[in-house]
């Protein structure tokens, strides 16, 4: 008796209701006349697991022989399918749609970024055909990811109205919840671009305010962004212009509908909001000749979503801090006067390399600047996390990137960092001023 796999071979249409997952087993089973357990036992083993399929070997002509194995393989913001081979048919090409639904990967979340078709003949002579799809996690042309895309894709990650908010005077058992933002770096064609950051953040924020609202809320959520919003023309002498998706423009548009997005998610967890904005080296505007540090991006973004919330009752308790002229650095007392608890952000470049940041904030300790009140440290810029206890109970929190990556460093390095964001509680005058630190990933 022949197996469900020959069979499949023999048949391109119970191959395709196979490989459809949307499709009952006991229908298929039924339409087929093949006994049920059989379907599910092997969508079990070769579909629902992420695992590559069993290898399947087709003789080839004049004694060779095509090894080729079917299978879908998914991460986090890429992927790759083989499908199973089927009788070539003349004139017909298959959608990338169609596809898609094949290996069952959901074409409203994946799209085929390049596709190769493989022929060979089988013993008895039959032309087969099967495809080989390198997928991509929503990505986007050049230019092509206009505002109406980006609602659209963060439509699937909106909650409920949240809790109903205290009082201004009414206090919170839980304190003050930190959520950094870090390296967006919008524009950025690796890792699936600029789309596929957009739906990374979007489940990302999802997983935190399931977690808020898990926890019954927050006095106070801060909300840091930490700079490089925007991949930007200014880094590397602009040689980076050839590796954009979208325009300078559309990357700051991109950015503060992110930013809109989570204080619109959390905001309604807590009673009241403060999101400090920092702006990063990427997120500079010329460089030919110098301007002021906080001619910004970043700040341009962020300024545009502090002046659309403040007309809108929603967000009354919402507040932006920006820098001061010509400084990087935002400190903030969460802590009570007589007895302070500060928290500093800056983008983390100023002090060059990670191990160089001790000694950067010691000098800034010693020159009585901002950053050398500050009990906790949050930085990004150096796109991968680092927790390190320094000095006297000081804390420095380096929050990992949320960009794609980057092909250049992991060539060169071998590393792939993954991308994500941090969320913690800050506890001042109790234990080390913080605890309950998560890193969220969105998976």
């Amino acid at each position: 008796m022949a197996t469900l796999e020959e069979r499949m071979r023999d048949n391109s249409f119970l191959a395709a209701a196979v490989m459809n997952r949307s499709m009952p087993n006991r229908e298929v089973a039924r339409t087929f006349d093949i006994d049920e357990s059989v379907i599910r036992r092997w969508r079990q083993r070769n579909i629902v697991a992420p695992e590559p399929m069993e290898r399947i070997s087709e003789p080839g002509p004049i004694g060779q022989t095509v090894q080729w194995f079917p299978g879908l393989d998914l991460s986090r913001d890429r992927g790759e399918a083989r499908t199973l081979p089927v009788p070539v048919t003349e004139g017909v090409t298959l959608e990338d749609k169609e596809l898609l639904e094949s290996v069952g990967a959901d074409p409203e979340k994946w799209e085929v970024t390049c596709r190769k078709e493989s022929r060979w003949q089988n013993a008895g002579g039959e032309w087969l055909s099967a495809h080989k799809l390198e997928l991509g996690r929503r990505g986007a042309q050049s230019g092509d990811l206009s505002v109406d895309q980006i609602s659209e894709i963060l439509k699937d990650y909106e909650g409920r109205d949240g809790l109903a908010r205290w009082d201004s005077g009414e206090h919170h058992a839980n304190g003050i919840f930190v959520v950094p933002i870090a390296d967006l770096q919008a524009g950025k064609i690796d890792g699936g671009g600029t789309a596929a950051l957009v739906d990374r953040f979007g489940r990302i924020v999802q997983e935190i305010r399931e977690k808020i609202e898990a926890a019954g809320g927050a006095d106070l959520i801060v909300i840091p962004v930490l700079g490089d919003c925007i991949e930007g023309l200014v880094s590397q002498g602009g040689k980076l212009v050839a590796r954009l998706d979208i325009s300078i423009t559309e990357q700051v548009r991109v950015y503060r509908r992110l930013l809109t997005h989570i204080v619109a998610e959390l905001s309604p967890y807590a009673a009241r909001v403060i999101v400090p904005v920092l702006p990063g080296n990427h997120d500079e505007t010329y460089r030919i000749v110098q301007q002021p540090v906080t001619d910004s991006w970043a700040i341009e973004g962020a300024s545009a979503v502090a002046d659309a919330m403040a007309d809108n009752p929603k967000y009354k308790h919402v507040g932006f801090i920006f820098p001061e002229d010509e400084e990087l650095v935002i400190t903030l007392n969460v802590g009570g006067q007589d007895k302070p608890f500060v928290l500093g952000f800056t983008h983390g470049h100023l002090a060059k390399a990670p191990n160089s940041f001790e000694a950067w904030w010691g000098k800034q300790s010693f020159g009585k600047q901002q950053a050398g009140l500050a009990d906790m440290m949050f930085t990004g810029h150096f796109h991968h996390l680092r927790v390190e206890q320094m000095g006297s109970n000081r804390t420095w929190i380096q929050a990992p990137p949320l960009d794609g990556g980057s092909n250049w460093f992991r060539r060169a390095d071998g590393s792939d960092v993954p991308a994500g964001m941090i969320s913690l509680w800050v506890t001042p005058g109790q234990g080390i001023g913080w605890e309950g630190l998560t890193v969220h990933t969105g998976e």
